[in-house]
């Protein structure tokens, strides 16, 4: 049985309260239009995606974007730093933290959308406005109106890969969109996903019978795969990249791939991210390998390790395990001088 429990807040009410600076507007459409360039081939740079896993404290968040902007614009030549600011989180067994949406205070544990949607609004503002461009995951599609004018990235995630709403939805939206390989790890059904995103598409939403122009920015991320006896299985060397490359080649999708140095290909163990990363960076003098990763994503947060949430401590993951910043930057400057 479903129960309503209340009406949310509309997004075009959302956005009223909560406006758009001229700033951040710039500094998103930049990114949309830079991620763009960078998928297609005009721009030479690589996309990092880098941020905590959740952002579950929005102070913590913030400190950790002004530490971030100030490394981006460094190795801005070589490095297209957009920032993981992911305020939802699906759990394999619907237990734990599952994001700024749900809970906007964490320890608290209460679930209250209603403050959640304010929340995940007015971070992503004020990321923006600190000058970075932001990324969010898409776990619930119709949440989307409710930032589209501010995410310059969206992924959708491993457990809704082939779900037909997210695919119908990142058809229709107007920002590049990482589709993220299944927990099985294949590569023909994210090829399937990819396409069908990519193309027109007419469908039910929000009560009304819509239609899309189809969205020619979705690509693959390469996150792992789990075996069915829960055993990782990772992507992220170079003949799975090659292989991915291969198989989307032969299903017709003409796209890269961003691999992510987190999940099943690390374990969600952070100590092996710089030897994934390297080998990532190493490989870039290969002009297929080259052109067909357009960037690399990073778990980072202004502390190392994770936590529980309510266990003390300010800036430390409170779902998977994370690089610290001082690490991060450390791989980021090591990346773009590598490149």
């Amino acid at each position: 049985m479903l129960e309503r429990i209340k009406p949310l807040i509309s997004a075009d009410e959302l956005k009223k309260q909560l406006p758009v600076s001229d700033k951040a507007a710039r500094v998103r459409d930049d990114g949309v239009r830079q991620i763009k360039a960078v998928l297609d081939g005009t721009d030479s740079r690589k996309i990092f995606i880098v941020g905590p896993c959740s952002a579950d404290d929005p102070d913590a968040v913030c400190e950790y974007a002004q530490k971030l902007k100030a490394v981006a614009d460094k190795i801005q030549d070589k490095i297209l730093t957009v920032m993981r600011v992911y305020t939802a989180k699906p759990r394999s067994r619907g237990d734990g933290y599952m994001g700024l949406l749900h809970s906007p205070n964490a320890k608290s544990g209460n679930i209250d959308f209603q403050a959640g949607i304010v929340a995940m609004r007015k971070l992503h503002i004020d990321v923006t406005e600190i000058g970075l461009p932001t990324a969010d995951e898409m776990v619930y599609s119709q949440m989307a109106p409710y930032t589209d004018d501010l995410l310059s990235y969206v992924t959708i995630g491993a457990r809704t890969a082939e779900d037909p709403m997210h695919r119908f939805t990142a058809s229709g939206l107007d920002v590049p969109i990482g589709i993220k390989n299944s927990l099985g790890g294949n590569m023909t059904e994210l090829a399937g996903s990819i396409h069908a995103a990519s193309k027109s598409n007419e469908f039910i939403f929000d009560r009304s019978i819509v239609r899309t122009s189809g969205n020619a920015y979705v690509h693959g991320v390469l996150r792992g795969a789990v075996d069915l006896d829960g055993n990782n299985i990772p992507n992220c060397g170079y003949d799975k990249v090659m292989r991915a490359a291969k198989d989307f080649k032969s299903q017709g999708v003409n796209c890269g791939v961003i691999v992510d140095t987190g999940h099943a290909n690390s374990g969600k163990n952070p100590s092996m991210v710089r030897g994934i990363l390297a080998d990532i960076v190493g490989h870039f003098a290969d002009g297929e390998y080259n052109a067909f990763v357009k960037g690399i994503m990073i778990e980072s947060y202004l502390l190392g390790g994770s936590k529980a949430v309510t266990d003390s401590g300010r800036g430390i993951s409170v779902t998977d395990p994370c690089l610290s910043f001082a690490e991060t930057e450390d791989l980021l400057l090591y990346a773009a001088a590598a490149l």
